[in-house]
């Protein structure tokens, strides 16, 4: 190749590099012009519904790819605007990362600069800056959270919906609640109750129900803080209010047949009911008419214990009728109270209620006179809430509009930053452009006296750019493989499945115990039981994993008494198959985290039972030996076969196998029994019995 032809090739190929980036300064320039102009908006994609793409939700990759397709459509800015909610909703709803959210949601107030010019902006405006509230929120930033709620309200007022603004007024109320500012808190309720009055229904009836389901809310909600004020007079005016409410426009409370015909929501009026009962009645107490809160008190408990009701709301009520017994010295009355509090709270912990049981429970040991037993649960009661306090410090504030003042401040100074930092950067890509096109003027005008050293040059730029790509893809290919694990982990989720497929479980077995169903319902009735009783079990695998590293309460306990306790919830079960569990051995005391190690017993045993054929024996014995318990749990069953006699302990699933009866399994149980009693100093082994059948060892240290 002579000298020309070198030379005018590498012309061709700088005069193709002009070209290229004088097209790519075009478009920087368009880029900030177009923020400049109106955007359309596009109703359709204001509310976007994650069921569309559903299918991709346990491949994050595939999720975003399917929502930046979704999203292609939009103008630039909006695009933006709404490819970042989705994503921010993902990682709020899906993978429970408040970090990540509140990441997006600062992506969305930044791309909001562009779209200022839009009708919509003060509504997308006031939504992201509710966003910023509620992450700020599951972060524990409250005061911050108040501020940013604080300006989408006085945001929303520029649009002139009504209805918005008194939802955002119950948000602010909510989060002043939560800071104990109960004066400011019933003020923005108060304006929650007045706007809605001024929304128009757009002949969707089922405004109506959710209006109805606020208001009466709202007004419970005054009274209450009127009460948290010691403004019992006024307090009682309200709840009397909400009661009133209820009874003049129960109409608007409907729910649909089994015929798609609106009917009076019964449940949702007597829940409802139920709660502002609960309420009333500790201001009746203050006002010394303990009589009539306590028929209230009781009415509340039985209406929120029927099916289908705000049963979570009965152990608060509890708490409140034992404490009226314990004040009126009517002990028994009150133990009857306790032991029903204690029974639920076995079923379903909750921590604050936990505290409040051992301090009606020292208060009952009190009054009998058991002194040592008083003070083991006043202990447990001020450790407890010493713990809880230690946590919400800082969660209350005690000038909160001081601190809405200095944060509008800051979010407006930092405002006004971003956009004197994006002006910067467009003066920047200007100069860069500016110099390049001088710079690349004086590498023409050198080409014609060094064209070969340009040569070399541009083909050590390819095999530098070549070796780039090499490793960028190879980057790619560890992201994808850490994509997989990612997708593992996302089973977590399954944690938020618990609750409501027990609910289903429980309400088919109580259904399946009626008579009056036909042959072809309970069928279906049976199918759903046996259904939601395998996915609980597949959840509460998935719960489990690595559940030995966290923090759990350890308490004394008679693990005899657990034991039974545990085959008596297996009886039925094993009744199916017609099987005999039969327990023996004294008793022993164990200090370890009673739930953990219910799971621990309840699986052993479950697996004994599924293993095992019908009309068999299943042995639960318990020895003592030196300074430790050891439990065999012994069947007749198929055993452990040599190949899986090293997997059954592990977390990857590859011991699973079904049931002599086609039962499913998922191969997770034993692992996390195991990081269970490890985490406790026990262990777990087993041995195949000489005949048939296996035989299970758990080994704990006695208290």
């Amino acid at each position: 190749m002579n000298l020309a032809k070198i030379t005018a090739l590498t012309t061709k190929r700088f005069g193709m590099l002009l070209i290229l980036l004088a097209v790519i300064a075009i478009v920087l320039f368009n880029s900030y012009s177009a923020s400049n102009k109106k955007i359309t908006r596009t109703s359709t994609y204001i509310n976007f519904d994650f069921r569309k793409i559903d299918g991709y939700i346990d491949d994050s990759a595939r999720y975003f790819k399917a929502i930046d397709s979704l999203y292609s459509s939009l103008p630039v800015a909006q695009g933006k605007y709404e490819k970042y909610g989705c994503k921010r909703g993902y990682f709020r709803l899906i993978r429970r990362d408040p970090g990540k959210t509140l990441l997006y949601t600062d992506s969305m107030l930044l791309v909001l600069n562009e779209l200022k010019d839009d009708p919509a902006y003060h509504f997308w405006y006031s939504t992201a800056l509710t966003y910023k509230g509620d992450d700020l929120r599951s972060l524990g930033r409250y005061s911050e959270a108040f501020g940013f709620y604080f300006l989408a309200r006085e945001n929303i007022q520029k649009t002139g919906d009504s209805c918005l603004y008194g939802n955002y007024s119950a948000t602010l109320g909510l989060v002043a609640y939560q800071q104990k500012n109960y004066a400011d808190a019933s003020e923005y309720f108060k304006q929650a109750y007045l706007h809605p009055a001024y929304c128009e229904d757009n002949e969707n009836g089922n405004t109506a129900h959710l209006q109805f389901a606020n208001q009466q809310s709202y007004l419970d909600n005054i009274g209450l803080c009127y009460s948290k004020r010691e403004l019992s007079d006024s307090a009682l005016y309200y709840f009397d209010s909400a009661l009133n409410y209820i009874k003049h426009n129960y109409q608007h409370a409907f729910t649909y047949d089994k015929d798609y015909n609106r009917v009076i929501d019964t449940v949702y009026i007597e829940k409802a009911r139920g709660v502002i009962y609960g309420n009333k009645a500790v201001d009746l107490i203050k006002k010394g008419y303990e009589s009539d809160a306590e028929i209230l008190l009781r009415e509340s408990i039985r209406l929120n214990s029927l099916p289908w009701h705000a049963l979570e709301d009965v152990p608060y009520t509890q708490v409140k009728l034992a404490k009226l017994y314990l004040t009126q010295k009517r002990n028994k009355e009150a133990l009857v109270i306790l032991q029903a509090l204690k029974a639920g709270l076995d079923t379903f912990p909750n921590t604050e209620l936990l505290k409040r049981w051992n301090y009606l429970q020292a208060g009952y040991y009190d009054s009998v006179g058991n002194v040592t037993a008083a003070n083991l649960h006043l202990n447990r009661y001020l450790s407890m809430k010493d713990s809880m306090d230690a946590k919400a410090e800082g969660v209350t504030s005690s000038d909160i509009r001081k601190e809405f003042a200095h944060l509008k401040t800051q979010y407006q100074l930092y405002n006004l930053q971003k956009e004197d930092a994006l002006k910067n950067r467009y003066l920047l890509v200007a100069l860069a452009g500016a110099a390049l096109s001088i710079l690349i003027g004086f590498l023409i005008w050198r080409n014609y006296r060094q064209s070969r050293k340009h040569i070399d040059a541009l083909e050590a730029l390819n095999r530098q750019v070549h070796r780039k790509n090499v490793h960028l893809q190879n980057t790619l290919s560890s992201l994808e493989k850490s994509h997989e694990a990612n997708s593992r982990m996302m089973k977590i989720v399954a944690h938020d499945l618990r609750n409501p497929i027990g609910g289903i479980a429980g309400l088919s077995s109580i259904m399946l115990k009626e008579d009056s169903f036909p042959v072809a319902q309970r069928g279906m009735l049976e199918m759903i039981h046996k259904s939601s009783n395998h996915s609980i079990e597949l959840i509460e695998d998935l719960v489990h994993i690595n559940t030995s590293a966290m923090e759990r309460y350890k308490e004394p306990m008679e693990l005899r008494d657990l034991l039974s306790y545990c085959i008596e919830m297996l009886h039925l079960k094993s009744e199916e198959k017609k099987q005999r569990i039969s327990l023996q051995g004294r008793s022993a005391i164990v200090q370890a985290d009673r739930d953990k190690l219910w799971r621990v017993f309840n699986n052993i045993i479950s697996n004994a039972i599924k293993f095992s054929p019908a009309n068999t024996e299943i042995k639960v014995v318990l020895n003592v030996v030196d300074s430790h318990v050891i439990i065999s749990v012994q069947d007749q069953g198929i055993g452990i076969p040599e190949n899986l006699r090293d997997k059954i302990f592990r977390m990857s699933g590859e011991a699973k196998r079904r049931g002599t009866a086609g039962e499913p399994s998922f191969g997770l149980g034993l692992g996390i029994s195991k990081q269970i009693l490890e985490s406790s100093n026990g262990k777990i082994w087993f041995e195949n019995a000489p005949n048939q059948g296996a035989i299970f060892f758990v080994s704990l240290p006695l208290a």
